[in-house]
């Protein structure tokens, strides 16, 4: 069955959409803190988080876009870490906010480990 393109849209890319829109709102806030839980590189828990659900709508996304399920996983991964670092960059240009080697590590992480088990959920499904 072939879906028309809005449904194709809605169902496939603007997951994707929403959720590049969500951070780059986020990373907009100026001043933005998280309160202190006493752990550890903390605040690179969120990072982590984004950019995992980030890559897996970028995947479902690309399942549309691509036949190659080699290039689904590879530009999907590729756009989220591009997406990352533009957004550490764009962050430089906010009041109160800097860009961080370890916000994009953290995103990056997050992207792979997404990679990793969405391809290893894929070879073993029934």
């Amino acid at each position: 069955m072939k879906h028309k393109p809005e449904l194709i849209f809605l169902k496939f890319h603007l997951p994707a959409l929403i959720m590049a829109l969500v951070i780059l709102t986020l990373s907009s806030i100026p001043n933005l803190t998280l309160p202190d839980a006493g752990i550890d590189f903390e605040d690179k828990i969120p990072h982590f988080i984004e950019y995992f659900i980030f890559y897996m709508f970028l995947l479902r996304s690309a399942s549309k876009l691509f036949k190659s399920v080699k290039k689904r996983y590879l530009y999907s991964f590729l756009f989220a870490v591009a997406f990352a670092g533009i957004d550490e960059i764009h962050q430089m240009f906010i009041s109160g906010r800097y860009s961080e080697l370890f916000d994009f590590i953290a995103d990056t992480a997050g992207s792979a480990l997404s990679m990793t088990l969405m391809a290893v959920f894929k070879r073993y499904s029934v």
